[in-house]
């Protein structure tokens, strides 16, 4: 189920990012999936461009849910206009990287034009995991 984000419901910024905030569990990967999917076929993306953003969005997804801490939130953004771009990032234990050698990640650098991982930790407070991907289409206007 898609939760309410902490300062009230999912929303659309002005510059057309999407936010999601969804609890860490594989059954909202299709939700996640579908929003992408939606997003970048109206934003004119080619037909096969539109099915790699399902599956990147479903392997950066997946890599974050398998290195959450238990009962936290995941944080999608969304933008899709000349490219797609996801960043998504959740609270990880701190010792959590993401492995750039496993099969996962080779799905996504393969499907996406860019990508990159990284954390942020502030001593005392909780590690971040980010996952940011970005995928054009040469369907786009």
């Amino acid at each position: 189920m898609i939760s309410e984000q902490p300062a009230g419901k999912p929303s659309v910024a002005d510059d057309g990012v999407v936010e999601v905030y969804t609890s860490v569990d594989a059954a909202q990967l299709a939700v996640l999936r579908n929003m992408a999917a939606t997003l970048t076929m109206e934003a004119g993306f080619t037909v096969d461009s539109v099915e790699d953003t399902r599956l990147l969005v479903d392997e950066v997804c997946s890599t974050l849910i398998r290195n959450a801490v238990p009962g936290v939130q995941m944080l999608c953004r969304f933008q899709a206009e000349a490219s797609f771009h996801l960043h998504a990032q959740v609270t990880a234990s701190p010792d959590s990287v993401v492995d750039r050698s496993s099969w996962s990640w080779r799905i996504m650098s393969t499907l996406a034009d860019t990508l990159v991982s990284w954390t942020t930790a502030t001593p005392g407070q909780p590690t971040t995991l980010h996952i940011e991907a970005t995928k054009a289409s040469e369907g786009c206007p």
